[in-house]
């Protein structure tokens, strides 16, 4: 099970979700008996789930159940590099689903993108790259397809 943004998570329901990994079981809704589950929990946050914890944010026993291994994935502005793979894999993905045909990437376009500090992260380019391909008709993503706060 995959857990976004579990520093987020309402405290009561950290009290249920820890339950349900303590005893591998879960009640179904309007179901009177338990069920066993087995599965692996993945959890992604942008907080810092420590400091949640020290100001009573966070249970504590919820934080060790789920610190088995801990991956720090650096924001996109601190690996700009990475955008070359993954803007073309954004584009590719999202014509694909909608059918149509990947265009080409103008270099101007990647010399903006290299070139913005991407707040909101790889969201924000994925984002980034459906506007684009919403708003163009053409064969190569230019310049005036980037969104505007983005130009």
């Amino acid at each position: 099970m995959f857990f976004d943004e579990i520093g987020d998570m309402p405290q009561e329901v950290q009290a249920s979700l820890l339950r349900v990994l303590q005893e591998k079981e879960i009640y179904r809704i309007g179901d009177t008996k338990t069920r066993k589950v087995n599965a692996r929990v993945i959890a992604a946050t942008n907080k810092d789930l420590k400091t949640l914890v020290d100001d009573g944010r966070f249970r504590l026993d919820l934080f060790y159940r789920l610190k088995v291994i801990t991956i720090e994935l650096p924001a996109l502005r601190e690996r700009i590099e990475d955008i070359l793979d993954l803007a073309p894999y954004f584009l590719n993905k999202i014509c694909k689903s909608a059918g149509r045909v990947t265009p080409d990437v103008s270099d101007a376009v990647y010399s903006r993108l290299l070139s913005y500090p991407w707040p909101g992260s790889i969201r924000e380019l994925e984002n980034c790259m459906e506007s684009m391909i919403a708003m163009t008709d053409g064969t190569v993503l230019t310049e005036e397809d980037i969104p505007e706060e983005i130009r």
